[in-house]
């Protein structure tokens, strides 16, 4: 979900618009502003009497939702935050991807009378896929060290009966939040690491089949 966002926004950036450089700043300030702030200016939006999201969302006649104290929205809280977070990081890779692109390949794509969308299918996306690539692999690695976003939303718990508790989260909670079991502490760290190993291999072995390098 986040590489598809960020790739809307990498072409929309890409595009020849107003204040395209305050955009482009205004996406990335996201990434680069301190977790612990961007938490806590969440978890007021998340806040079910007065936050700001179910204010927008009582717009269209949904009742209020208790993001952080409901078990079945916890987790997707988390995810909403994470894809804010990093949708604008991972645009400005795309981007920097899509102007390296050299002009020659849409120049002959229009000459063989290809449409807009052909030629972002057939030409921006095959020689964008060294960025997307990336992307991919730094996502799917980012996406198992989460535990700061979930540390600050639900106050140090991992959400209402664990329902938002990830490999991180455990791992942290048996080494030094309950009973300093740090045994089961390694054991999940080993597990994480063969995991994202795993992750890794698999994507070098299928996807880079996929990447084509200018």
């Amino acid at each position: 979900m986040t590489l598809f966002l960020a790739l809307l926004v990498a072409n929309l950036l890409n595009k020849g618009l107003r204040f395209l450089t305050f955009a482009r700043t205004s996406y990335f300030l996201a990434y680069i502003t301190p977790l612990v702030a961007v938490s806590m200016v969440w978890r007021w939006l998340y806040n079910w009497q007065y936050g700001l999201l179910n204010y927008f969302l009582g717009f269209f006649g949904v009742d209020l939702i208790n993001w952080l104290a409901d078990k079945r929205f916890a987790m997707p809280a988390v995810i909403i935050m994470s894809i804010w977070r990093y949708v604008g990081y991972e645009a400005i890779i795309l981007l920097a991807g899509l102007q390296s692109i050299d002009k020659m390949y849409y120049e002959a794509a229009r000459i063989d009378g290809a449409s807009g969308f052909q030629v972002w299918r057939k030409v921006t996306v095959p020689l964008l896929t060294p960025q997307i690539f990336f992307v991919f692999v730094i996502s799917l690695i980012g996406s198992f060290k989460v535990f700061t976003e979930i540390f600050v939303l639900f106050s140090g718990t991992p959400g209402p009966l664990k329902s938002a508790e990830t490999l991180v989260y455990y791992i942290m909670r048996q080494g030094f939040f309950v009973g300093n079991h740090l045994g089961r502490a390694a054991a999940a760290s080993i597990i994480l690491f063969a995991i994202i190993f795993v992750f890794t291999l698999l994507q070098l072995q299928i996807t880079q089949k996929r990447v084509h390098y200018q």
